[in-house]
């Protein structure tokens, strides 16, 4: 009789190991993909708030950010010039697994480059469990902020 090669019970074993390593990993790959998504869309508002700061100077005219946290399931926002009616500059929807939420008033930007409407934007995972924030004083300064339960702030 041979003794070489493995046994069924330690085939079956070492499946079992490689499966319970499989999901440990897709779930923390899950975890990283919607972080990443968060990240790119608060990078996103912060990027098009800036290009709607230096379009208004540029240009001499008021750049106004109009956020929706209720257009579809993640929401969305427009840059327009003067009004919400105005040339539009751009539109972005959000990714449907991240949500903007605690956008009650327009931001915007005159001429000098300064907020004409100073304001916050809050953009989480629809889990709940990461959350930035994206800051713009009235001299016009645009911060990025996260949190891991939307009430402690960090740069």
């Amino acid at each position: 009789r041979r003794t070489d090669g493995f046994t069924l019970m330690e085939l079956m074993v070492t499946v079992a190991i490689v499966a319970i390593i499989a999901t440990l990993s897709v779930a923390g790959y899950s975890s990283l993909i919607e972080g990443s998504r968060l990240a790119t869309a608060a990078n996103d508002i912060k990027g098009d708030l800036q290009l709607a700061k230096l379009t208004a100077v540029k240009r001499h005219v008021t750049v106004l950010a109009y956020f929706d946290d209720g257009a579809g399931p993640s929401g969305g926002y427009t840059l327009s010039v003067n009004t919400k009616g105005g040339e539009v500059i751009l539109t972005r929807t959000m990714h449907e697994k991240v949500e903007l939420t605690g956008v009650a008033n327009p931001i915007g930007f005159n001429t000098l480059g300064l907020a004409s409407l100073p304001g916050r934007v809050r953009v989480k995972t629809t889990d709940n469990t990461k959350h930035k924030r994206i800051t713009v004083s009235a001299a016009g300064n645009i911060k990025l902020e996260r949190s891991s339960d939307g009430t402690h702030w960090e740069d």
